[in-house]
């Protein structure tokens, strides 16, 4: 990493973490403001989403895997509550507490909802690039 020690790459790389860390504890992508996650993260569909604001990596406390989901943030409770009880929907984060409601899960990352689009577009222009 431009010609850094492995100690001074590390150190870098946790400073830079550090700025993109939610108070939380979870991650966030930093096009992703802290201001963007106050309120509570809805999980939803990702096959069935039209217009997807957020994904995000949620750990499922009973089975440890790792799934993506778009997420929508509301600012109300009783509308948490609402969207989670939908068809395809499966709970929700508070991100005051930091605690899942109607899941046992951890939330572990956030990301704007073109990120996906936006590293696949990277991908091919890079490969683009070498050939």
């Amino acid at each position: 990493m431009n010609g850094l020690s492995a100690q001074l790459e590390a150190e870098e790389i946790a400073r830079a973490l550090r700025r993109v860390r939610h108070p939380a504890g979870y991650g966030r992508h930093p096009l992703v403001l802290p201001s963007d996650v106050v309120g509570f993260l809805v999980q939803g569909d990702l096959e069935r989403a039209d217009d997807v604001r957020y994904l995000t990596l949620w750990r499922d406390g009973a089975t440890g895997e790792i799934e993506v989901f778009a997420t929508e943030v509301v600012t109300s409770a009783a509308r948490a509550r609402r969207l989670a009880s939908e068809p395809g929907r499966r709970g929700f984060w508070d991100a005051q507490t930091a605690t899942a409601i109607g899941a046992e899960v951890s939330l572990l990352y956030i990301a704007p909802g073109d990120a996906l689009g936006a590293i696949a577009a990277e991908r091919a222009r890079q490969k683009a690039s070498t050939e």
